[in-house]
């Protein structure tokens, strides 16, 4: 009986030891976090190529080049669209003949795009006065790059070198 005494007192002095400690690592505590970012809104930009180059069609009764990369950045984080036009103006030669803006036509291309926007050509346009060239409807940031054609109708232009402006806007 002596021995079944101790081994009872060593059980319970064993189960004594055992329950404090895990009753501590059964405890549970928590906190929260507040976490905040602020999101500065940027500008709506566009940049166009420096330069193009239109090329009379073997005929010499027209002429046509591509304006490479006009591309749109919205960096204002809001969910407005934007609008961009292209006007040109006359191409004058050293010798003041002209052809005029409203010989020119615009047709741009299908825009490759990132971010959450939708970006609609408008088809060929005459660009002698500013015209609506791609509209986009967006949410948050996002860019826009396309390419355009440029037709110039050069019938009745004399021979010459012609230059001319071509202004992109983005509104």
């Amino acid at each position: 009986m002596r021995t079944s005494l101790k081994a009872g007192i060593a059980a319970i002095g064993a189960v004594a030891v055992i329950v404090p400690g895990s009753l501590a690592h059964a405890q549970l505590d928590s906190g929260i976090t507040v976490v905040t970012a602020e999101l500065l809104a940027g500008a709506l930009t566009i940049v166009p190529p420096a330069a193009a180059v239109i090329s009379p069609a073997l005929d010499q009764l027209s002429a046509s080049g591509q304006v490479l990369a006009v591309t749109v950045s919205d960096l204002r984080l809001s969910n407005a669209g934007w609008t961009t036009t292209a006007i040109i103006t006359d191409f004058t030669d050293l010798a003041s003949n002209t052809i005029p803006a409203a010989n020119t036509t615009y047709t741009p291309e299908s825009a490759v795009t990132t971010g959450s926007v939708t970006v609609t050509p408008s088809g060929a346009v005459v660009i002698d006065s500013a015209q609506n060239v791609q509209t986009a409807t967006a949410s948050g940031a996002n860019t826009a790059i396309w390419n355009a054609t440029l037709d110039l109708d050069t019938t009745g232009a004399v021979a010459g070198v012609y230059t001319a402006t071509l202004t992109h806007s983005v509104f």
